[in-house]
């Protein structure tokens, strides 16, 4: 696996995450304002971290790799959180888009998390 292709997958987890923040702060809104902006805040602070080490493991960075596969974690624990606690499967509430939402951002996260795993234990047994 080629670390374009890896890069690429994170990118999807990412791009995946962002419907699945969406569909969430449609859910929030009943919590009230303050909960949405500290909701917002937080999102802010992970999209920013996962934006950067996307650029720094796109440049070839290990770290930024490790990096990236960290960040795809949250999502995947997120989602599989509604996935099994909050709204088990089938969810109703705003059935189809939160099932949807929860397993491709799951599967998404899941694969690069995987594709980078995949990607460095080769990268070190070619080292």
């Amino acid at each position: 696996m080629t670390s374009n292709r890896v890069i690429a997958l994170c990118v999807i987890a990412l791009l995946a995450f962002q419907g699945y923040a969406v569909l969430a702060f449609i859910f929030m809104e009943k919590w009230g304002i303050g909960a949405l902006a500290v909701a917002l805040v937080v999102y802010l602070a992970l999209l920013g971290g996962w934006l950067w080490a996307l650029l720094v493991a796109a440049r070839g960075s290990r770290r930024g790799l490790i990096t990236v596969a960290v960040f795809s974690l949250f999502p995947v624990a997120a989602a599989a959180s509604d996935l099994l606690v909050f709204c088990p499967s089938p969810c109703q509430d705003h059935w189809p888009l939160s099932e949807i939402s929860f397993w491709s951002t799951l599967l998404a996260g899941l694969l690069a998390v995987l594709a980078v795993g995949v990607y460095l234990k080769g990268d070190k047994k070619a080292a």
